[in-house]
């Protein structure tokens, strides 16, 4: 007896799976086939080849979704709290990411539901091509409560402010004591500011939050 001959490329099971795409359906009734069996085999070469052309498109397509999957995915929002900046769409269901652009905005049904095919697809292929594969569209609900912004670049300077924190530089400043021992030693190095009181002092950059209680610093805090 010979046995699981006709395995060459796809299984008993594969080959029923994939009858529908083929256009014809092979059915053998036991995976033990007899010498008899295979020289009726033999006599169908088509066979055999479509067997392998089938098995290179599934292949090339594997390929295909496996590089697709790390550069296409859809975000969806049943809240519909996705953000366009789109005065006449200013608020979607889904967004859809190509590589690292945004590719189309839109409802599930016009970006998701389209894609069913791959899905209707997979339902036709054997366990062992689709277990190791992606198929179909990937898709990442956030949470209802969430929203999703375009990205946001805010590249400025307060110039007039920056120039205040260069007259007295405070970042760094570790506690309230640390600001008053830099605005001594500012007045005590700068004689025309010491002999005018009337000049203001302005400096900035200090971060009070890192500081033990987290506290203003105010004048109360200033012995002088």
């Amino acid at each position: 007896m010979i046995t699981r001959r006709l395995q060459l490329a796809f299984t008993r099971s594969a080959i029923d799976s994939l009858s529908p795409l083929i256009g014809k359906t092979m059915r053998f009734k036991s995976e033990n086939i007899s010498p008899s069996t295979m020289g009726s085999a033999a006599s169908h070469p088509e066979w055999s080849t479509r067997r392998w052309l089938v098995g290179l498109a599934l292949s090339v397509f594997a390929l295909v979704l496996l590089n697709a999957q790390s550069e296409f995915y859809t975000i969806c929002s049943k809240s519909r709290n996705i953000y366009t900046v789109d005065s006449e769409n200013p608020r979607v269901e889904c967004i859809s990411v190509r590589g690292s652009r945004i590719f189309e905005v839109g409802d599930y049904a016009s970006l998701v539901g389209k894609l069913d095919i791959f899905l209707n697809f997979a339902d036709r292929l054997p366990g062992w091509v689709t277990k190791n594969i992606w198929i179909g569209p990937r898709v990442i609900q956030i949470d209802e409560k969430s929203i999703l912004v375009p990205g946001l670049a805010d590249a400025h300077a307060h110039v007039i402010e920056n120039g205040f924190m260069m007259q007295l530089p405070l970042v760094g400043a570790k506690s309230v004591q640390e600001v008053i021992d830099r605005v001594k030693a500012y007045i005590l190095s700068h004689p025309d500011v010491m002999d005018d009181m009337t000049r203001w002092i302005e400096g900035m950059g200090w971060d009070q939050t890192t500081w033990p209680g987290g506290d203003f610093p105010t004048a109360v805090r200033d012995p002088g």
